[in-house]
């Protein structure tokens, strides 16, 4: 082959590497700007996810000491109604033994009020008797006592 010839080849040759580099060179710039583009849009989302995973772990913190705060409520309402419940009993208890009291002075006062109607009526009859020994007593005084002897 004449030496020309091998000349223009490698010259074309080496033109079109040379532009291929040249092609090859505009990519990867391309591509290194595109990787740093991804780079920067992954870096603000990983800041932006930071950001909130901060603000919910500040929101997890408040809402455990916000849960363990009405637990403790809770407990301490627990007491009160376990406390109320034992109350209510002695009330209950207290409530039944008034009126099982009530109920026996109801008794008593129903046997009094008899008993007392009872005693009424004998008083009732031991007057008219004595308002009937009073007459005789008048009447046998009246005789003993003749009409013009008064003294």
């Amino acid at each position: 082959m004449d030496p020309a010839i091998i000349t223009a080849i490698i010259a074309s040759t080496g033109t079109i590497v040379v532009g291929y580099m040249g092609f090859l060179h505009n990519r990867l710039s391309a591509a290194k700007s595109a990787e740093q583009a991804m780079i920067e849009r992954l870096e603000k989302r990983l800041d932006k996810q930071d950001a909130e995973i901060k603000e919910l772990e500040a929101k997890l913190a408040r809402t455990e000491q916000r849960a363990e705060t009405l637990e403790r409520e809770n407990d301490q309402l627990k007491e009160r109604v376990r406390k109320l419940e034992g109350e209510r009993a002695a009330v209950e208890l207290l409530n039944a033994t008034l009126t099982a009291e009530n109920e026996r002075l109801k008794t008593d006062l129903q046997t009094a009020t008899r008993h007392s109607s009872e005693l009424l009526a004998q008083v009732s009859d031991l007057e008219f008797e004595n308002q009937a020994q009073a007459q005789k007593i008048a009447e046998l005084q009246g005789r003993l006592t003749p009409a013009g002897d008064c003294p």
